[in-house]
């Protein structure tokens, strides 16, 4: 999430995929959307020769978690990076998002979040859900669909976001018994 919100601060639009997706449909999407810089966790070091074959555009590869043959880790690519940034307000009508659409009619299009519309998303999940920061919200990995927009609303009121690795049934019980 502090990638997604970095990404934002520095006035870019990320793009959202689908880890369950196949390694096709996620490199098309990402051409789609004409995606020219790609992070990537190294549990898919595996694909990242497919897009970089099929992504043209992308120059540069990140590796969030560690070094990797194809490209170097976020903590590498940003060590030099540790200055002020000046960050102006956003334009609230400039893209924030690019989010695929479910391609149930053919292949994915892609929709446009803008600051103001996620803004709005965000406002409304506070709204109806009630959150303060005192709520937790329990989530289970991946959070690249609907769990990672849930999860980045409980973020801007400071409530806590617990992320489990995986679906565990008995993970989930303990932790719901635990978290209270």
């Amino acid at each position: 999430m502090l990638l997604h919100l970095a990404i934002n601060r520095a006035d870019m639009a990320w793009l959202s995929v689908h880890t369950r997706n196949s390694l096709e449909t996620n490199t098309e999407v990402l051409h789609y959307f004409d995606c020219d810089f790609v992070f990537f966790h190294s549990d898919y070091d595996d694909a990242v020769p497919a897009l970089k074959k099929g992504l043209p555009l992308a120059k540069t590869f990140i590796c969030m978690d560690r070094e990797s043959e194809h490209g170097p880790s976020l903590e590498t690519w940003i060590k030099d990076c540790y200055a002020p940034f000046d960050c102006a307000p956003e334009d609230p009508n400039a893209p924030m998002l690019l989010q695929p659409t479910g391609g149930t009619t053919g292949p994915s299009k892609g929709g446009v979040h803008t600051h103001r519309s996620f803004e709005m998303v965000m406002i409304a999940l506070f709204e109806t859900l009630s959150i303060t920061p005192e709520s937790k919200h329990l989530v289970v990995s991946p959070l690249t669909h609907a769990a990672g927009f849930m999860a980045l609303g409980f973020v801007p009121i400071g409530a806590a976001n617990i992320v489990l690795p995986t679906f565990d049934a008995e993970a989930i019980l303990e932790t719901m018994a635990r978290e209270k």
